[in-house]
């Protein structure tokens, strides 16, 4: 008797504690979850309403009876201000507290979003409007609309630092692959929304309004939830930690080899995407029998969703293969944790992406379902990059550098990409010359598609040599996470304390 009463005054003694463990912990991942979520929502959102503007240019035109050049500029101050602020995220941006920085961009956005969709509406633009006054106003937009890019360059940069700050190893991973999907989706759903929008006479503003309002919600969300962060390093002080520190990442081997392939690959990407069209429209125009008789919209719609196919059916399998070698599980149960899993399963995936891009280009005047097949398997081996590539970038940096980090790779490459259609098109001129002739311009655009390609190349090049540097580099950072800095748990609300 004197035993089980001793095993229930145990029992009663440690049950509560274990229910209270099992309950913060349940509330810590509760927490961590929504924070992830919202933030992918706020990002998607954000998206779709940088890809909608264009479907409904049109409209837009008409509205602010504006010529195509200064419709243009909607787009070119966009970008001129968004590379600006990449650079001042970069020196600065580990010098704020993430989660303010975050907040105050998110809310920043939306303010200026729908400023600049109010500004449009017919409250302001009253029918006999001179067109000089309708052109001051849109300017006004063009401006709000700078001011609301430069906000989501900001939490764009932000996004995954914070994924990063929440979450390790496999959930990490799969926090940054929905990142990406959430940016994909948004993309293709901005354009279906547009021209739905463009045919059916629904005002212009319609789809931005919708996101933005809709963005209110994950804001809200953002400012009232709980959740832990654990090792979070202290910014540097001082003009010299922070310039030390914004330059400190240009060290990192890995980290500069996954900036380059990076930049390289998406040079590559904005020239097939530029010209591809235009060279495909000349196949279809002159040998329509290729495309089985289908029109043109029907092949580039088609072509879009064996590109999306193939991205969408690789993430999950790359992402579970890689983690499943990463970590000795699954296929590799009876392995060992191998930490370059991550380097070369992009490296490959890199390599099968070239490739196919390469021979869809080859044989796009040869058979329509083989370079079908090609795009999907282009989108198949892109998905690597895709889901693991920050995920490298971000272990092997510092986590007092990762947002100088991500905006230093999102400047470097949007820097580095801005020739890129003009270099096919110089390309393209240098082998037609003066010819005229359909066939000769073809040859021209494949031309200058194929050289273009040795971007590819090199691009994987650059994420082969990350594979030699990765595990050491990888090692350093975590041997300063662990001994160098003091382990801090923060149980606030999000902009409480930041």
């Amino acid at each position: 008797m004197q035993s089980l009463t001793d095993i229930w005054t145990i029992l009663i003694s440690v049950h509560p504690i274990h229910i209270g463990a099992m309950q913060m912990d349940s509330a810590s991942l509760l927490s961590k979850v929504l924070v992830a979520s919202s933030s992918i929502l706020v990002l998607c959102l954000s998206t779709f309403d940088w890809f909608g503007i264009d479907g409904v240019v049109p409209l837009l035109q008409k509205h602010y009876s504006i010529n195509d050049a200064a419709t243009a500029t909607i787009k070119t101050s966009a970008s001129v201000v968004q590379t600006t602020t990449l650079a001042v995220v970069w020196i600065f941006g580990d010098s704020f507290k993430r989660r303010r920085l975050f907040l105050a961009s998110v809310f920043i956005w939306i303010t200026f979003s729908i400023f600049s969709i109010v500004l449009g509406t017919s409250s302001f633009m009253v029918l006999n409007i001179q067109i000089n006054q309708c052109y001051s106003i849109f300017k006004i937009f063009v401006g709000f609309r700078a001011i609301a890019a430069s906000s989501s360059a900001v939490f764009g940069v932000l996004a995954p630092v914070v994924m990063a700050d929440i979450f390790q190893d496999r959930a990490l991973g799969i926090a940054l692959m929905s990142l990406s999907v959430s940016e994909i989706v948004a993309s293709l759903l901005a354009d279906m929304v547009s021209s739905w929008i463009v045919t059916s006479h629904l005002p212009w503003q319609s789809g931005m309004i919708a996101s933005s309002v809709l963005s209110i919600v994950p804001m809200s969300i953002l400012l009232c939830v709980k959740y832990t962060i654990r090792n979070v390093d202290k910014p540097s002080k001082g003009v010299k930690g922070v310039v030390s520190g914004a330059f400190g990442v240009l060290y990192i081997k890995s980290y500069l080899f996954m900036t380059a392939a990076g930049s390289f690959v998406m040079f590559h990407k904005k020239a097939y995407t530029f010209w591809f069209p235009s060279m495909n429209l000349l196949i279809w125009s002159n040998v329509p029998e290729i495309f089985l008789g289908l029109s043109y919209t029907t092949i580039t719609v088609i072509k879009s969703f064996a590109m999306l196919a193939g991205t969408l059916t690789g993430l999950p399998i790359i992402m579970w293969f890689a983690q499943s070698w990463r970590f000795g599980t699954g296929l590799f149960s009876r392995r060992n944790e191998f930490l370059s899993a991550y380097p070369i399963v992009v490296s490959v995936g890199a390599t099968l992406s070239g490739v196919m891009f390469i021979l869809s280009i080859i044989l796009a005047d040869h058979s329509y379902i083989i370079c079908l097949v090609a795009t999907f398997f282009v989108g198949f081996g892109g998905a690597a990059d895709s889901c693991l590539g920050q995920q490298i970038m971000l272990m092997v940096v510092p986590s007092n550098s990762r947002a100088a980090a991500v905006a230093l790779s999102k400047l470097i490459s949007g820097i580095v990409t801005i020739p890129s259609a003009q270099l096919v098109g110089m390309v393209s001129d240098a082998f037609r010359e003066d010819s005229l002739l359909d066939y000769d311009r073809f040859r021209a655009y494949q031309l200058g598609l194929l050289y273009t390609s040795s971007f590819l190349v090199a691009g994987s090049i650059c994420f082969v040599a990350v594979v030699f540097f990765f595990s050491n580099d990888y090692k350093r950072v975590h041997e300063i996470a662990t001994n160098g800095a003091e382990p801090v748990d923060e149980n606030t609300h999000l902009i409480r304390n930041a």
